[in-house]
C-alpha cells in the first residue's frame, strides 16, 4: 500500500489468479487504487444478506444471465439459481415477480407453472403464481425489495415500485448512483458493503 504505483501493476497478475478458483472480494482501500468489480456472491452469502433485511411481502428477482441459447434452458439454469437462493423461503410473500433475461426483448409475461418444477411447487404450497416478466413494472407491490442478481443489467428505474429496498448483489457502481439520482424513494444497498461490514465486526467468515 506504499507503493500504488507497483501495487496497480501487479494487482491484475493477482486477481486473475485468485479469481481463478471462486469469488474475490477485495478491501475499500484496495478498491480505490484498483477499479475492480467483484462476481455476484455465492449463494450462502446472499442468502445472508437477504435475510439480514426486514420481511417483506413483495419481490422482485433480477435473474442472472446464464447464457443459453434455448428458451428453456435458460429458464432452468434460473430456476435452479432461484430455488438455492429462496429454498422455502417463500410463505410469507404476496408476490414474486422474475425479471429474466430471455424474455426481456420480447416484453412479455408468462406463467410457468406447468414447465418449471420448482415454480410449480411454490404455487402448490401457496397459491402464489411465480411469473417471469420483461420489465419490473410495478404491480402493486408495497413494502418490496428487489434483489439484483445479474451484473450490467440496466434498471428500469421510471418502472420500480416506490419505496422500494434495492438490494444490489453485483455492487454496481453505476446502479447506486442512477438510483440516488433518479429514485431518491429507493433505498439502495450494496452486497459489497455489507460484507465488509460482515468482516470488520469478525464475524466467523471461515466457512464462505
Amino acid at each position: 500500500m506504499k507503493k500504488p504505483d507497483k501495487l496497480k501493476k501487479r494487482l491484475p497478475e493477482w486477481l486473475e489468479w485468485a479469481g481463478s478458483s471462486g469469488q474475490l472480494w477485495l478491501a475499500p482501500e484496495i478498491r480505490r487504487i484498483y477499479a475492480w468489480r467483484p462476481g455476484v456472491p455465492e449463494t450462502e452469502l446472499m442468502r445472508l444478506f437477504w435475510k439480514e433485511q426486514k420481511s417483506c411481502r413483495s419481490m422482485i428477482v433480477v435473474m442472472p444471465d446464464f447464457g443459453k441459447e434455448d428458451f428453456y434452458e435458460e429458464i432452468g439454469e434460473e430456476a435452479d439459481c432461484l430455488r438455492q437462493f429462496l429454498g422455502e423461503d417463500y410463505g410469507a410473500l404476496n408476490g414474486l415477480l422474475l425479471i429474466s433475461r430471455v424474455l426481456e426483448n420480447e416484453e412479455i409475461q408468462i406463467s410457468l407453472e406447468e414447465e418449471v418444477p420448482y415454480y410449480a411447487h411454490i404455487y402448490q404450497d401457496t397459491g402464489l403464481p411465480v411469473i417471469c416478466a420483461g420489465t419490473a413494472a410495478a404491480h402493486g407491490f408495497d413494502d418490496g425489495i428487489c434483489i439484483d442478481m445479474r451484473p450490467g443489467y440496466r434498471i428500469p428505474f421510471r418502472k420500480l415500485p416506490r419505496k422500494l429496498l434495492y438490494l444490489d448483489m453485483t455492487s454496481d457502481p453505476e446502479k447506486e448512483r442512477l438510483l440516488s439520482v433518479k429514485r431518491k424513494d429507493i433505498c439502495y444497498v450494496s452486497a459489497l458493503n455489507f460484507l465488509d461490514t460482515y468482516v470488520r465486526k469478525r464475524y466467523n467468515t471461515n466457512r464462505y
